[in-house]
Protein backbone atom coordinates (compact mmCIF):
# COMPACT_ATOMS: atom_id res chain seq x y z
CA UNK A 1 0.00 0.00 0.00
CA UNK A 2 2.96 2.59 1.40
CA UNK A 3 5.23 1.62 -2.18
CA UNK A 4 1.38 2.43 -3.97
CA UNK A 5 1.07 5.72 -2.56
CA UNK A 6 4.42 6.67 -3.20
CA UNK A 7 4.51 5.80 -6.72
CA UNK A 8 1.43 7.21 -7.11
CA UNK A 9 2.79 10.47 -6.01
CA UNK A 10 6.16 10.14 -8.18
CA UNK A 11 3.65 10.02 -11.44
CA UNK A 12 1.87 13.17 -9.89
CA UNK A 13 5.05 14.85 -9.52
CA UNK A 14 6.33 14.14 -13.13
CA UNK A 15 2.90 14.68 -14.86
CA UNK A 16 3.11 18.08 -13.16
CA UNK A 17 6.37 18.70 -14.56
CA UNK A 18 5.48 17.72 -17.86
CA UNK A 19 2.57 19.98 -17.32
CA UNK A 20 4.72 23.28 -16.26
CA UNK A 21 6.72 22.66 -19.73
CA UNK A 22 3.94 22.31 -21.79
CA UNK A 23 2.65 25.66 -20.36
CA UNK A 24 5.91 27.29 -21.44
CA UNK A 25 6.95 29.35 -24.72
CA UNK A 26 10.31 28.72 -25.43
CA UNK A 27 12.16 31.37 -27.76
CA UNK A 28 15.66 30.39 -29.19
CA UNK A 29 17.82 32.86 -31.55
CA UNK A 30 20.20 30.39 -33.63
CA UNK A 31 23.02 31.44 -35.75
CA UNK A 32 21.74 30.81 -39.27
CA UNK A 33 24.65 28.48 -39.73
CA UNK A 34 23.06 25.61 -37.85
CA UNK A 35 19.82 26.03 -39.58
CA UNK A 36 19.53 22.31 -40.53
CA UNK A 37 20.82 21.18 -37.12
CA UNK A 38 18.92 23.12 -34.96
CA UNK A 39 15.78 21.82 -37.41
CA UNK A 40 16.69 18.27 -35.88
CA UNK A 41 17.49 19.39 -32.78
CA UNK A 42 14.25 20.48 -32.41
CA UNK A 43 12.48 17.83 -33.69
CA UNK A 44 14.03 15.77 -30.92
CA UNK A 45 13.55 17.90 -28.15
CA UNK A 46 10.05 18.67 -28.68
CA UNK A 47 9.58 14.28 -29.03
CA UNK A 48 11.72 13.66 -25.82
CA UNK A 49 9.55 16.23 -23.81
CA UNK A 50 5.99 15.22 -25.47
CA UNK A 51 5.61 19.33 -26.44
CA UNK A 52 3.33 20.62 -28.40
CA UNK A 53 5.48 22.08 -31.47
CA UNK A 54 3.89 25.56 -31.36
CA UNK A 55 5.74 25.56 -27.52
CA UNK A 56 9.31 26.31 -29.42
CA UNK A 57 9.61 29.21 -31.73
CA UNK A 58 13.59 29.40 -33.63
CA UNK A 59 14.52 32.70 -34.83
CA UNK A 60 17.03 32.77 -37.45
CA UNK A 61 19.84 35.30 -38.28
CA UNK A 62 23.69 36.23 -38.17
CA UNK A 63 25.30 36.28 -34.79
CA UNK A 64 25.59 39.86 -34.67
CA UNK A 65 22.11 40.34 -35.81
CA UNK A 66 20.81 38.47 -33.09
CA UNK A 67 23.04 39.86 -30.14
CA UNK A 68 22.08 43.15 -31.54
CA UNK A 69 18.47 42.68 -31.18
CA UNK A 70 19.37 40.78 -27.56
CA UNK A 71 20.80 43.83 -26.29
CA UNK A 72 17.59 45.86 -27.60
CA UNK A 73 15.26 43.71 -25.64
CA UNK A 74 14.03 40.87 -28.21
CA UNK A 75 12.19 38.23 -25.67
CA UNK A 76 14.28 35.32 -26.94
CA UNK A 77 15.51 32.85 -23.99
CA UNK A 78 18.44 31.41 -25.14
CA UNK A 79 20.97 32.57 -27.77
CA UNK A 80 23.44 29.71 -30.05
CA UNK A 81 25.94 31.86 -31.11
CA UNK A 82 28.68 31.18 -33.92
CA UNK A 83 30.97 32.41 -31.51
CA UNK A 84 32.30 32.94 -27.88
CA UNK A 85 32.44 36.78 -28.11
CA UNK A 86 29.20 37.28 -28.39
CA UNK A 87 27.96 35.00 -25.37
CA UNK A 88 30.51 36.43 -23.09
CA UNK A 89 29.65 39.95 -24.22
CA UNK A 90 26.22 39.32 -22.75
CA UNK A 91 27.44 37.98 -19.83
CA UNK A 92 29.38 40.52 -19.31
CA UNK A 93 26.75 42.99 -19.51
CA UNK A 94 24.75 40.96 -16.83
CA UNK A 95 22.00 39.71 -19.57
CA UNK A 96 22.23 36.09 -19.09
CA UNK A 97 20.86 33.68 -16.62
CA UNK A 98 24.43 32.33 -15.87
CA UNK A 99 28.20 33.38 -16.10
CA UNK A 100 29.77 30.42 -18.25
CA UNK A 101 28.36 29.74 -21.80
CA UNK A 102 28.33 26.94 -23.33
CA UNK A 103 30.21 25.06 -25.71
CA UNK A 104 27.72 23.37 -28.07
CA UNK A 105 29.51 23.07 -31.19
CA UNK A 106 32.93 23.80 -33.51
CA UNK A 107 32.54 24.58 -37.13
CA UNK A 108 34.40 24.19 -40.34
CA UNK A 109 34.98 26.28 -42.97
CA UNK A 110 34.65 24.98 -46.47
CA UNK A 111 35.63 26.88 -50.33
CA UNK A 112 32.27 25.62 -51.81
CA UNK A 113 31.35 25.62 -55.54
CA UNK A 114 27.89 24.11 -56.59
CA UNK A 115 27.79 21.95 -58.91
CA UNK A 116 24.34 23.86 -61.16
CA UNK A 117 27.03 26.11 -61.67
CA UNK A 118 28.38 25.36 -65.04
CA UNK A 119 30.13 29.03 -66.12
CA UNK A 120 33.67 27.47 -64.70
CA UNK A 121 34.86 23.69 -65.58
CA UNK A 122 34.15 21.53 -62.80
CA UNK A 123 37.38 20.53 -61.25
CA UNK A 124 37.78 20.27 -57.66
CA UNK A 125 38.20 22.91 -55.38
CA UNK A 126 41.80 23.69 -53.47
CA UNK A 127 43.64 26.34 -52.01
CA UNK A 128 44.93 27.16 -55.73
CA UNK A 129 41.56 27.78 -56.67
CA UNK A 130 41.73 30.79 -54.90
CA UNK A 131 45.43 31.37 -55.77
CA UNK A 132 44.69 31.08 -59.24
CA UNK A 133 41.32 33.53 -59.48
CA UNK A 134 39.51 30.72 -60.76
CA UNK A 135 36.22 32.55 -60.21
CA UNK A 136 34.22 36.08 -61.27
CA UNK A 137 32.47 36.73 -57.80
CA UNK A 138 33.28 34.97 -54.40
CA UNK A 139 30.13 35.31 -51.54
CA UNK A 140 31.42 35.60 -48.04
CA UNK A 141 29.34 36.66 -44.94
CA UNK A 142 30.02 39.81 -43.77
CA UNK A 143 32.88 39.49 -41.28
CA UNK A 144 31.42 42.43 -38.92
CA UNK A 145 28.28 39.99 -37.90
CA UNK A 146 29.09 36.17 -38.90
CA UNK A 147 32.30 34.17 -37.62
CA UNK A 148 31.87 32.59 -40.24
CA UNK A 149 32.58 35.79 -42.52
CA UNK A 150 35.58 36.57 -40.37
CA UNK A 151 37.03 33.35 -40.55
CA UNK A 152 36.71 33.39 -44.09
CA UNK A 153 38.27 36.72 -44.07
CA UNK A 154 41.14 35.34 -41.98
CA UNK A 155 41.69 32.92 -44.54
CA UNK A 156 42.19 35.57 -47.59
CA UNK A 157 44.49 37.85 -44.99
CA UNK A 158 46.93 34.28 -44.13
CA UNK A 159 46.86 33.66 -47.87
CA UNK A 160 47.63 37.50 -49.49
CA UNK A 161 44.78 37.77 -51.34
CA UNK A 162 42.28 39.86 -49.38
CA UNK A 163 43.71 43.63 -51.43
CA UNK A 164 43.28 41.31 -54.83
CA UNK A 165 39.78 39.59 -54.23
CA UNK A 166 38.08 42.27 -52.39
CA UNK A 167 36.59 43.78 -55.47
CA UNK A 168 34.88 40.28 -56.37
CA UNK A 169 33.15 39.67 -52.83
CA UNK A 170 29.63 39.08 -52.80
CA UNK A 171 28.84 39.74 -49.50
CA UNK A 172 26.07 38.40 -47.26
CA UNK A 173 24.32 39.47 -44.47
CA UNK A 174 25.16 35.66 -42.67
CA UNK A 175 26.53 32.66 -44.32
CA UNK A 176 23.14 31.28 -45.67
CA UNK A 177 22.74 34.32 -47.82
CA UNK A 178 26.32 33.62 -49.02
CA UNK A 179 25.72 29.87 -49.33
CA UNK A 180 22.49 30.73 -51.31
CA UNK A 181 24.73 33.38 -53.69
CA UNK A 182 26.48 30.41 -54.65
CA UNK A 183 23.84 27.73 -55.24
CA UNK A 184 21.69 30.76 -57.59
CA UNK A 185 24.93 30.78 -59.43
CA UNK A 186 25.29 34.44 -58.37
CA UNK A 187 29.11 33.74 -57.19
CA UNK A 188 31.26 30.91 -58.61
CA UNK A 189 33.15 30.32 -55.10
CA UNK A 190 31.55 30.86 -51.70
CA UNK A 191 33.16 30.31 -48.06
CA UNK A 192 30.28 28.55 -46.28
CA UNK A 193 30.07 26.11 -43.19
CA UNK A 194 30.81 22.14 -43.69
CA UNK A 195 27.18 21.36 -41.82
CA UNK A 196 25.51 23.25 -45.08
CA UNK A 197 27.47 21.51 -48.11
CA UNK A 198 26.70 17.73 -46.42
CA UNK A 199 23.13 18.82 -46.24
CA UNK A 200 22.66 19.94 -49.95
CA UNK A 201 20.65 17.47 -51.93
CA UNK A 202 23.16 17.62 -54.55
CA UNK A 203 25.28 14.77 -55.26
CA UNK A 204 28.65 16.05 -56.95
CA UNK A 205 30.00 18.82 -54.19
CA UNK A 206 33.57 20.08 -54.94
CA UNK A 207 34.65 22.14 -52.18
CA UNK A 208 37.93 22.67 -50.28
CA UNK A 209 37.94 22.12 -46.50
CA UNK A 210 39.74 25.03 -44.99
CA UNK A 211 42.34 23.76 -42.50
CA UNK A 212 41.51 25.10 -39.23
CA UNK A 213 44.75 26.54 -38.69
CA UNK A 214 44.29 29.16 -41.41
CA UNK A 215 41.76 31.35 -39.41
CA UNK A 216 40.62 31.44 -35.56
CA UNK A 217 38.21 28.26 -34.38
CA UNK A 218 35.29 28.60 -35.25
CA UNK A 219 33.67 27.55 -31.51
CA UNK A 220 29.79 27.60 -31.20
CA UNK A 221 28.61 28.95 -27.38
CA UNK A 222 25.24 29.44 -26.31
CA UNK A 223 23.69 30.87 -23.28
CA UNK A 224 20.67 31.31 -21.61
CA UNK A 225 19.24 34.73 -21.18
CA UNK A 226 18.00 36.58 -17.89
CA UNK A 227 14.06 36.54 -19.42
CA UNK A 228 14.52 32.59 -19.28
CA UNK A 229 14.90 32.54 -15.21
CA UNK A 230 11.45 31.34 -14.44
CA UNK A 231 11.26 29.10 -17.84
CA UNK A 232 11.44 25.34 -16.96
CA UNK A 233 11.72 24.48 -20.68
CA UNK A 234 14.81 26.64 -21.23
CA UNK A 235 16.65 24.48 -18.86
CA UNK A 236 15.40 21.62 -20.25
CA UNK A 237 16.66 22.61 -23.46
CA UNK A 238 20.22 23.48 -22.44
CA UNK A 239 20.23 20.10 -20.70
CA UNK A 240 19.04 18.18 -23.44
CA UNK A 241 21.21 20.04 -25.97
CA UNK A 242 24.59 18.93 -24.17
CA UNK A 243 23.34 15.14 -23.82
CA UNK A 244 25.02 12.19 -26.12
CA UNK A 245 21.61 12.75 -28.34
CA UNK A 246 22.32 16.25 -29.38
CA UNK A 247 26.01 15.69 -29.72
CA UNK A 248 25.56 13.01 -32.21
CA UNK A 249 23.15 15.39 -34.32
CA UNK A 250 25.55 17.52 -34.02
CA UNK A 251 28.36 15.93 -34.73
CA UNK A 252 26.32 14.31 -37.88
CA UNK A 253 26.27 17.65 -39.59
CA UNK A 254 29.67 18.14 -40.11
CA UNK A 255 30.88 19.83 -36.59
CA UNK A 256 32.71 18.35 -33.87
CA UNK A 257 31.67 18.93 -30.07
CA UNK A 258 33.55 17.94 -26.54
Amino acid sequence: MRFKIIFTFILFLTAQASSQLCAQQLNIAVASNFINVMQELERAFILSKKLNPQSVRVSYASSGKLYAQIKQGAPFDVFLSADSDKPQRLIADNLTAGTQPYPYAVGRLVLWRSNNNRQILQTPVTQRTLLNGEYNKLAMANPKLAPYGLAALQVLEKLKLERKTKADWVMGENVSQAYQFVATGNAELGFVALSQVKASKQAEEAYWLVPASMHEQIAQHAVTLKKANNNPLAQAFMLFLSSQTSKTIIESHGYETD
